[in-house]
C-alpha cells in the first residue's frame, strides 16, 4: 500500500498491454489454423426448393434499365397477369378478393412484395417466371436476411458467384401449414431476422421453420469461411 497511485496505473498499463498483444498473437494464429466449414447447401427453404445458380453483377446501366422497366411495367404487368390467371392461388395465399381487384389494375396488395428470384443485382431479368409475389413479413424478409444477402454482399460489378437462391417453380408464394404460425408470429413483432441480429426461436427446435433456418444459417457460415467471411 506504499506505492505511489501513479506507479500502480503505469503497472497496470504495462501489464494490459502485454496481454492484448499476446490474446492477438493467439487469434491471428488461430484463424490461420482454422479448417474452412463444409456444411452442404439447403435444399429447401419455407418449403420452397432451392438451386444453385451464377451470380453476376451487371453494368450500372444495366441495372438500372432493368429496375426502370420494372417499376413502370413489369411489376403491374405481372400483377395483373396474376390476377386474371391464378385466383384461386391467390386466395390460397391469404389475398383478400378486395386485393385481387387492386392487382387487375397493377396495385401490389398491402404487405406484399414482388420478388426476383435471380435479383435484378445478379443478373435477373424481369421476365414473369423470374417473378414471385409474396408476403413481405416474415417470408420475404427471411429469404433476403437468412439466404441471399449473405452470399452476396460485397461484390463488384461484373464479379460472378455461385449463389443458392429459393426458386420456386410457382409465381406465388403460398406457406405451407406448417409455417404459418410465422405470420401470426411477425404480427407480435416475432423475427428471425433484423438489423439488430434478432433471432426468433420456435418453441420446437426440430419445426420445418427451424430446420429450414438452421440449415441455411449453417451453410452461410460455411460459405463465408470459404469466402474470407464477406
Amino acid at each position: 500500500f506504499n506505492k505511489d497511485i501513479g506507479d500502480i496505473q503505469m503497472e497496470n498499463l504495462k501489464t494490459y498491454k502485454y496481454v492484448h498483444e499476446k490474446r492477438d498473437c493467439r487469434e491471428r494464429r488461430a484463424a490461420s489454423e482454422r479448417k474452412p466449414l463444409n456444411a452442404p447447401a439447403p435444399k429447401t427453404f419455407l418449403g420452397m426448393p432451392c438451386k444453385t445458380v451464377k451470380f453476376t453483377v451487371p453494368t450500372k446501366k444495366r441495372q438500372e434499365a432493368v429496375r426502370y422497366e420494372f417499376a413502370t411495367k413489369a411489376r403491374a404487368a405481372f400483377l395483373k397477369h396474376l390476377a386474371k390467371t391464378q385466383f384461386d392461388r391467390l386466395r390460397a395465399a391469404g389475398i383478400t378478393r378486395k386485393d385481387i381487384k387492386l392487382m387487375e389494375k397493377g396495385k401490389t396488395p398491402n404487405g406484399w412484395n414482388t420478388h426476383h428470384k435471380l435479383s435484378v443485382y445478379g443478373g435477373g431479368t424481369n421476365d414473369f417466371s423470374n417473378l414471385l409475389l409474396i408476403k413481405r413479413a416474415p417470408y420475404h424478409d427471411m429469404i433476403h436476411y437468412h439466404l441471399i444477402n449473405p452470399q452476396v454482399q460485397g461484390m463488384k460489378r461484373g464479379e460472378s458467384r455461385k449463389v443458392v437462391i429459393p426458386n420456386p417453380s410457382e409465381s406465388i408464394y403460398v406457406p405451407p401449414q406448417q409455417f404459418k404460425h410465422l405470420e401470426r408470429d411477425a404480427k407480435r413483432g416475432a423475427k428471425s431476422y433484423g438489423s439488430k441480429g434478432e433471432t426468433y426461436q420456435d418453441k420446437k427446435q426440430d419445426s420445418p421453420f427451424m430446420q429450414d433456418v438452421k440449415a441455411a444459417d449453417a451453410y452461410i457460415k460455411s460459405f463465408l469461411s470459404k469466402n474470407g467471411g464477406r
